[in-house]
C-alpha cells in the first residue's frame, strides 16, 4: 500500500498520485522527523538545535521542522565569503 503523509489532524485517505486509482493510507511521521507536504515525498529528519549550538525554541512535530534560536554564548556564526 503506497503511504502518504498527514499534514491534517485527522487521519484520512487520499491518492497518494501512483496513478493507478488506488487510496494509500495516510501516516503521521515518525518521531524525530517531519513533512510539511502531503504526497510520496519521504519525511524529512528535524533539525538538531543542540548539534548548531542553538536552543531550541519550538520543538519538531510531524508536520513540523524543530525551530532553532540564536547561537548559544560563546558560540560563533562563522563569515562566509561573498
Amino acid at each position: 500500500i503506497p503511504l502518504c503523509v498527514l499534514t491534517h489532524s485527522t487521519l484520512t485517505y487520499s491518492d497518494c498520485g501512483f496513478g493507478d486509482g488506488g487510496e494509500g493510507i495516510c501516516i503521521l511521521c515518525e518521531e524525530g522527523k517531519f513533512s510539511t507536504e502531503t504526497g510520496v515525498a519521504p519525511c524529512r529528519r528535524c533539525t538538531q538545535c543542540r548539534l548548531l549550538n542553538r536552543p531550541e525554541e519550538a520543538a519538531c512535530s510531524s508536520t513540523t521542522d524543530a525551530l532553532c534560536g540564536r547561537c548559544l554564548p560563546g558560540s560563533v556564526i562563522p563569515l562566509t565569503s561573498a
